[in-house]
């Protein structure tokens, strides 16, 4: 039985899990920069130790709705394409 570490997070009802080597950080939601003309689901970019970077907000992208409030984090994940 194989096993793997896994950093577990809520959005809407549901629980969803990233591999613990994707994630860079887990940080507080901060100022965001909005950008126009860019999907409802991309909220802006904000800036982390001198990187811009995309807020995706999958509250959004899987449920019509918006992620709000003091609970809210980032988790910035780095992929082999880019870091989100």
């Amino acid at each position: 039985m194989s096993s793997s570490k896994v950093v577990v997070f809520r959005c809407g009802q549901e629980e969803y899990a990233v591999p613990v080597d994707h994630v860079v950080s887990i940080e507080k939601m901060e100022h965001i920069n909005p950008i126009p003309h860019l999907p409802s689901y991309v909220t802006g970019l904000m800036r982390m130790r001198g990187e811009l970077i995309p807020i995706l907000d999958f509250e959004q992208i899987l449920y019509k709705g918006q992620a709000l409030g003091d609970q809210v984090r980032v988790i910035v994940l780095q992929t082999e394409d880019a870091l989100l």
